[in-house]
Protein backbone atom coordinates (compact mmCIF):
# COMPACT_ATOMS: atom_id res chain seq x y z
CA UNK A 1 0.00 0.00 0.00
CA UNK A 2 2.86 2.55 0.73
CA UNK A 3 4.54 1.58 -2.54
CA UNK A 4 2.02 2.36 -4.55
CA UNK A 5 0.74 5.82 -2.74
CA UNK A 6 4.46 6.71 -3.21
CA UNK A 7 4.25 5.51 -7.08
CA UNK A 8 1.18 7.58 -7.12
CA UNK A 9 1.97 10.83 -5.71
CA UNK A 10 5.48 10.89 -7.78
CA UNK A 11 3.02 10.60 -10.92
CA UNK A 12 1.09 13.30 -9.88
CA UNK A 13 4.23 15.56 -9.11
CA UNK A 14 5.43 14.74 -12.31
CA UNK A 15 2.34 15.60 -14.34
CA UNK A 16 2.51 19.07 -12.24
CA UNK A 17 5.89 19.29 -12.94
CA UNK A 18 6.01 18.27 -16.79
CA UNK A 19 2.39 20.68 -17.30
CA UNK A 20 4.66 23.63 -15.56
CA UNK A 21 7.52 23.17 -17.84
CA UNK A 22 4.89 23.05 -20.68
CA UNK A 23 3.35 26.08 -19.96
CA UNK A 24 6.85 28.00 -19.36
CA UNK A 25 7.78 26.40 -23.17
CA UNK A 26 4.74 27.95 -24.64
CA UNK A 27 5.28 31.62 -22.93
CA UNK A 28 8.72 32.03 -23.40
CA UNK A 29 9.40 30.05 -26.22
CA UNK A 30 7.11 30.79 -28.54
CA UNK A 31 8.47 31.75 -32.18
CA UNK A 32 11.60 31.23 -31.79
CA UNK A 33 12.96 28.04 -32.89
CA UNK A 34 15.94 28.63 -31.49
CA UNK A 35 15.06 29.61 -28.19
CA UNK A 36 12.59 27.12 -28.14
CA UNK A 37 15.03 24.32 -28.48
CA UNK A 38 17.99 25.50 -26.25
CA UNK A 39 14.53 25.30 -23.47
CA UNK A 40 13.68 22.18 -24.21
CA UNK A 41 17.35 20.13 -24.11
CA UNK A 42 17.68 22.51 -20.76
CA UNK A 43 15.23 20.23 -19.55
CA UNK A 44 17.63 17.48 -19.25
CA UNK A 45 20.91 19.09 -18.72
CA UNK A 46 20.77 18.51 -14.63
CA UNK A 47 20.15 14.77 -14.38
CA UNK A 48 24.23 14.69 -13.77
CA UNK A 49 22.93 16.38 -10.18
CA UNK A 50 20.42 13.15 -9.51
CA UNK A 51 22.88 10.44 -10.63
CA UNK A 52 23.65 7.86 -8.41
CA UNK A 53 27.52 8.21 -7.90
CA UNK A 54 28.51 4.59 -8.94
CA UNK A 55 32.44 3.72 -9.67
CA UNK A 56 31.23 1.31 -12.29
CA UNK A 57 29.40 3.65 -14.79
CA UNK A 58 31.74 6.64 -14.02
CA UNK A 59 29.27 8.58 -11.88
CA UNK A 60 31.44 9.25 -9.27
CA UNK A 61 33.24 12.60 -8.46
CA UNK A 62 35.48 13.94 -5.91
CA UNK A 63 34.66 16.99 -4.36
CA UNK A 64 36.78 19.30 -6.14
CA UNK A 65 35.20 17.22 -9.23
CA UNK A 66 31.69 18.08 -8.39
CA UNK A 67 32.61 22.14 -7.49
CA UNK A 68 33.73 22.81 -10.76
CA UNK A 69 31.08 20.92 -12.53
CA UNK A 70 28.37 23.29 -10.49
CA UNK A 71 31.16 26.46 -10.96
CA UNK A 72 30.63 25.36 -14.51
CA UNK A 73 27.02 24.67 -14.59
CA UNK A 74 26.09 28.39 -13.46
CA UNK A 75 28.92 29.94 -15.92
CA UNK A 76 31.46 31.08 -12.81
CA UNK A 77 35.11 30.06 -13.74
CA UNK A 78 36.24 26.81 -11.47
CA UNK A 79 38.93 27.96 -8.91
CA UNK A 80 42.75 27.28 -9.07
CA UNK A 81 42.46 26.95 -13.15
CA UNK A 82 46.27 26.76 -14.37
CA UNK A 83 47.77 29.90 -15.95
CA UNK A 84 49.60 28.22 -19.07
CA UNK A 85 48.48 25.34 -20.72
CA UNK A 86 50.51 22.05 -19.54
CA UNK A 87 50.91 20.81 -23.31
CA UNK A 88 51.32 24.02 -25.53
CA UNK A 89 52.21 26.39 -23.41
CA UNK A 90 49.94 28.76 -24.39
CA UNK A 91 47.56 30.67 -21.75
CA UNK A 92 44.94 28.55 -20.11
CA UNK A 93 41.13 29.23 -20.70
CA UNK A 94 38.44 26.43 -20.72
CA UNK A 95 37.71 27.38 -24.62
CA UNK A 96 41.56 25.85 -24.61
CA UNK A 97 41.05 23.40 -22.46
CA UNK A 98 38.57 22.18 -24.60
CA UNK A 99 40.53 22.59 -28.11
CA UNK A 100 43.84 21.96 -27.35
CA UNK A 101 45.38 19.08 -29.42
CA UNK A 102 48.26 18.56 -27.22
CA UNK A 103 47.41 18.89 -23.28
CA UNK A 104 44.92 19.95 -21.45
CA UNK A 105 41.31 17.40 -21.49
CA UNK A 106 43.45 15.62 -24.56
CA UNK A 107 45.77 13.87 -22.52
CA UNK A 108 43.67 13.41 -20.10
CA UNK A 109 40.85 11.55 -22.13
CA UNK A 110 43.83 9.72 -23.26
CA UNK A 111 45.11 8.64 -20.25
CA UNK A 112 41.49 7.74 -19.00
CA UNK A 113 41.16 5.59 -21.71
CA UNK A 114 44.91 4.00 -21.46
CA UNK A 115 43.94 2.75 -18.17
CA UNK A 116 40.80 1.44 -18.45
CA UNK A 117 42.78 -0.75 -21.17
CA UNK A 118 45.33 -1.91 -19.11
CA UNK A 119 42.75 -2.61 -16.69
CA UNK A 120 40.43 -4.99 -19.08
CA UNK A 121 44.20 -6.17 -20.21
CA UNK A 122 45.00 -7.55 -16.56
CA UNK A 123 41.62 -9.05 -16.16
CA UNK A 124 42.14 -11.04 -19.56
CA UNK A 125 45.83 -12.02 -19.85
CA UNK A 126 46.99 -11.23 -15.83
CA UNK A 127 48.70 -8.75 -13.87
CA UNK A 128 52.37 -10.05 -14.74
CA UNK A 129 51.24 -9.55 -18.91
CA UNK A 130 50.29 -6.03 -18.85
CA UNK A 131 52.54 -3.47 -17.75
CA UNK A 132 51.99 0.23 -18.22
CA UNK A 133 55.07 2.36 -19.42
CA UNK A 134 55.44 5.85 -17.63
CA UNK A 135 55.85 9.00 -19.35
CA UNK A 136 59.19 10.64 -19.79
CA UNK A 137 59.56 13.97 -18.96
CA UNK A 138 62.88 15.74 -20.60
CA UNK A 139 62.30 19.42 -18.54
CA UNK A 140 60.46 22.38 -19.52
CA UNK A 141 60.48 23.18 -23.29
CA UNK A 142 62.05 20.29 -24.83
CA UNK A 143 59.31 18.09 -26.49
CA UNK A 144 59.91 14.42 -26.65
CA UNK A 145 60.20 12.23 -29.74
CA UNK A 146 57.76 10.59 -31.06
CA UNK A 147 56.57 7.48 -29.32
CA UNK A 148 58.78 7.48 -26.76
CA UNK A 149 58.76 5.48 -24.04
CA UNK A 150 61.09 4.10 -21.36
CA UNK A 151 61.49 0.76 -22.75
CA UNK A 152 61.95 1.78 -26.66
CA UNK A 153 65.05 4.52 -24.42
CA UNK A 154 66.96 1.64 -23.12
CA UNK A 155 66.79 -0.29 -26.16
CA UNK A 156 68.26 2.86 -28.07
CA UNK A 157 64.66 2.74 -30.25
CA UNK A 158 64.21 5.94 -29.89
Amino acid sequence: RHRQGVREASAAAKTVRMAGEAAFLAAYGSGDRKTTSMLESACAAGAWLTALPRRMNGTEMCDLEFRDALRLRYNFRPLNLETACDGCGGKFSLEHAMGCKIGGLVSRRHEAVKQEFIHLGKLAFGHSRVIDEPKIFYGRGVRAPAGATAAALQRGAA
